[in-house]
């Protein structure tokens, strides 16, 4: 679909959506967690890489040697304890507790 053909957004506020979101390690972590309902332990995203691949390429009319990495698998994943990229499930996304008063 072309920006052309696409739908324009009738909402004032869809309109003024950035065409990107930026997101830290640990925004991600949290939004998952929250997802998932998780409220208790350590957790970080992890990326799971495919096998390498080399080449060279021409490009204008010089060899350039590249390579290619495939992101084959993207998850969240439970440490033991905290680190620079995890989140505390207990506290981004704290368990509700229901009164009985």
């Amino acid at each position: 679909m072309t920006d052309e053909t696409a739908e324009k957004p009738t909402h004032r506020a869809a309109r003024m959506l950035p065409k990107t979101f930026r997101l830290t390690w640990k925004q991600t972590a949290e939004m998952v967690v929250k997802n998932y309902g998780i409220h208790e332990g350590h957790w970080y995203v992890y990326i799971k890489f495919g096998d390498l691949q080399t080449m060279n390429a021409n490009i204008t009319g010089k060899v350039w040697p590249y390579a290619m990495v495939p992101v084959v698998e993207l998850g969240l994943a439970r440490c033991n304890e905290p680190m620079d990229l995890s989140v505390d499930a207990a506290e981004v996304n704290p368990a509700k507790t229901v009164s009985l008063n």
